[in-house]
């Protein structure tokens, strides 16, 4: 979902979502981006975001799940070396 937002907001030379409206990008519909940019606006999505984004930052040496195609048991090899 991330991507076809900020292919949203490119499209429309744009930062700012709200101006997007009826202005989709390529292969979807104005109804359905209509709704999508209703979503992004509400208070919901803003409390949900802002929230994970803390949650992002307050970890940094986290582990993330970009592990690609290396098998777990190569995964725990390399840990232990």
């Amino acid at each position: 979902m991330c991507n076809i937002r900020k292919e949203g907001l490119r499209d429309n030379n744009t930062e700012d979502i709200a101006q997007t409206k009826n202005k989709p990008p390529r292969g979807i519909g104005v109804d359905v981006w209509n709704r999508l940019v209703d979503y992004w606006l509400s208070e919901k999505f803003q409390k949900r975001s802002v929230s994970a984004k803390a949650n992002r930052s307050a970890l940094p040496d986290a582990a993330v799940h970009s592990g690609g195609s290396v098998s777990f048991g190569m995964t725990k090899e390399r840990m232990v070396r």
